[in-house]
């Protein structure tokens, strides 16, 4: 049977290291009811199925672990842009 996601289980952390890269906290958002964990589900669910993990962990690297905003190929870009700007970073 082949896998039917695009990242292998050592890239799974893509997603919570663009969250923490974005300074977003999603446990504060969650608190808020500005996402529940069912978004969280779906979010993870984008990020495993992306086709481009490896320009994520580059876009990632090449930055220090420090993003303004998500790469425009993300699948979660508009999500967590949004979620962002309800939580600037300090």
């Amino acid at each position: 049977m082949t896998q039917s996601v695009s990242q292998t289980p050592d890239d799974h952390l893509l997603f919570w290291r663009m969250v923490e890269a974005l300074d977003i906290p999603l446990a504060e958002a969650i608190r808020g009811d500005e996402l529940t964990p069912g978004g969280v589900s779906s979010m993870l669910s984008k990020c495993a199925h992306c086709r481009a993990p490896h320009y994520c962990a580059l876009y990632l690297a090449s930055r220090d672990g420090k993003v303004a905003r998500p790469p425009s190929f993300c699948r979660n870009r508009a999500r967590l842009d949004g979620l962002r700007a309800l939580h600037p970073a300090d």
